[in-house]
């Protein structure tokens, strides 16, 4: 990911403006959590990630993508976990946010980033066996004895094989 931005004139009145509107957000979190019910300090995580993630498109810097959309799962997950669901929605916030840098960074920077798509699996499918029960997790600590063997297999397929010619 190159982090090059495109070349324009400096701006002397930037620093200014971006003082300003972080202050603004400040104060306004601030006045709303006055007169709301609900604690506001947990939205800060996701307010932080709408940051990133719009420092990112502003200043055309794919790397913010990460922290942003990290971020902005977790954030949601915090508001969202209380009352629809609990942990396992939790999950899916979260990972919805590390899927949100593979999709940010395709669409807005034109680059296939895939490693994200990894912790959002893992995070996902745990969410998933919260949603099912008892049942599969009880599969699955039956099964917790096989993965080596699996891995294993795998592993011997990978080095006893012959990779195919590419096309």
């Amino acid at each position: 990911m190159s982090d090059q931005s495109e070349t324009s004139p400096p701006d002397p009145l930037r620093p200014r403006r971006t003082a300003g509107v972080v202050l603004l957000i400040v104060g306004g979190l601030a006045l709303a959590d006055r007169s709301w019910s609900t604690d506001l300090g947990q939205a800060v995580p996701l307010v932080l990630g709408l940051a990133f993630l719009g420092w990112a498109l502003f200043a055309r810097k794919c790397r913010l993508l990460i922290p942003g959309g990290i971020l902005t799962g977790l954030g949601a997950g915090l508001l969202l976990r209380d009352t629809y669901g609990g942990n396992s929605t939790f999950l899916f916030c979260f990972a919805a946010g590390w899927v949100l840098i593979t999709v940010l960074s395709l669409l807005v920077f034109r680059r296939w980033v895939w490693w994200p798509l990894i912790p959002a699996g893992a995070m996902a499918f745990s969410g998933l066996t919260l949603l099912a029960g008892p049942e599969l997790r009880g599969w699955l600590r039956s099964a917790r004895y096989y993965w080596p063997v699996a891995l294993i297999g795998i592993a011997l397929f990978l080095l006893l094989t012959k990779p195919r010619a590419k096309v």
